[in-house]
């Protein structure tokens, strides 16, 4: 399967960590608002949920965009982030990799990178050809 091969490549790579950045990003300006008593505490674990469906949404079309197999490439892409933030999870000493609300933050990442996958892959952008530029030919003889 090409999607298996993909992941030895850079963009495979990259769009898993624009999943992480964009969700350390969102959750970070929740934090943000949340301090500064812009948002109640109480939405932090929603706000949580919904940076991961960012992430994974904004990942995943990084990862499909112009490639065919795009459900499994944006799925694949959300489970590779997963394995690597329960990976730095384990590595922390004293922290608590399975805290509560990690079930919804999954809910809510599987749904971004379905809906990324879902959708229709972008083809890119498309050169438009200039008729209006003249065309010189060498004359011979001159």
């Amino acid at each position: 399967m090409p999607v298996f091969k993909d992941m030895l490549k850079g963009r495979f790579w990259l769009s898993v960590a624009i999943t992480l950045l964009v969700s350390a990003a969102v959750n970070a300006l929740g934090a943000l608002l949340i301090s500064k008593g812009l948002l109640p505490y109480e939405i932090a674990r929603r706000w949580t949920w919904a940076a991961w469906a960012v992430g994974a949404f904004v990942g995943g079309r990084y990862a499909v965009k112009g490639k065919d197999a795009t459900l499994v490439r944006s799925l694949l892409t959300l489970a590779v982030a997963w394995i690597l933030v329960l990976l730095a999870g384990l590595a922390v000493p004293g922290s608590d990799t399975i805290a509560a609300g990690w079930l919804g933050a999954l809910i809510a990442s599987v749904v971004g990178a379905l809906a990324a996958g879902l959708l229709k892959p972008s083809a890119g952008k498309k050169r438009k050809k200039s008729h209006d530029t003249p065309v010189h030919k060498k004359r011979k003889g001159r």
